[in-house]
């Protein structure tokens, strides 16, 4: 299952993928199958999915701890929660971003929200993806093509621009 939309499902799953599903909050969403709000989705049901794909999300969810509740609660024994947020960010400028934007998620906040009901703690891994360079060109506007490969060659904890999460939910978890 992913959120939105299922563009990470189709160009990174490829033939082990043999269905997708596509959660959305919002009804008019067309690529939509499931219709649901994760802070609360009695009409899932448990251990229903073999990975969940959730990029970009949480942010916007005033309930972080019921929407991840909620993620690991669907996710099937030896499934996989894969998770992206923004850490370091601006927000951005299109309608209701100012007034819906709840969190940033650093490594430390993302572990602890990760590290409970089911998930499996020795194999949770966080990571954070950024450096000095790249978070200073991202609050200033610019875009991947405007910096070198080079600029993304180092990753500084210090300047988290994106926090990644994958949890794996043990099995009679």
């Amino acid at each position: 299952m992913e959120i939105g939309d299922d563009g990470y499902s189709r160009r990174f799953g490829g033939k082990r993928v043999d269905k997708i599903d596509v959660l959305d909050v919002n009804a008019e969403n067309s690529r939509a199958t499931i219709v649901a709000d994760l802070t609360n989705a009695p009409d899932i049901p448990n251990d229903t999915f073999d990975c969940i794909i959730i990029t970009q999300v949480l942010t916007y969810i005033k309930d972080l701890q019921r929407a991840v509740d909620t993620l690991v609660r669907i996710t099937k024994p030896g499934g996989f929660i894969l998770c992206t947020q923004p850490s370091i960010t601006r927000i951005a400028s299109f309608p209701g971003e100012r007034e819906n934007w709840c969190w940033s998620l650093y490594p430390t906040s993302a572990r602890w929200l990760f590290s409970r009901g089911g998930i499996e703690r020795r194999t949770l891994v966080v990571e954070s993806w950024g450096n000095l360079r790249t978070a200073t060109a991202f609050l200033w506007g610019l875009a991947q093509e405007d910096l070198t490969e080079e600029d993304f060659m180092l990753d500084d904890f210090r300047y988290p621009l994106i926090t990644t999460v994958r949890a794996f939910k043990a099995q009679g978890g």
